[in-house]
């Protein structure tokens, strides 16, 4: 998972800043990183989730292209 965020971010589908992770073509906000943390842990961590399972279909359907 980790290989693949920095893949999206290398890649131009996600954009990371220390406050959040978004959609680099809308904007708009995927998953919020709380003070101190690792924006990339944070994003590896909600990937693992349920609700997470459809950014990466996302992520993965954009790099394929």
């Amino acid at each position: 998972m980790k290989a693949l965020v920095r893949q999206a971010k290398d890649y131009q589908v996600i954009k990371i800043s220390k406050e959040s992770v978004r959609w680099f073509d809308s904007n708009s906000m995927i998953v919020s990183v709380p003070h101190g943390q690792k924006p990339e842990d944070i994003m590896v961590r909600f990937m693992l989730t349920e609700k997470g399972a459809s950014v990466v279909e996302d992520i993965e359907k954009q790099l394929a292209l």
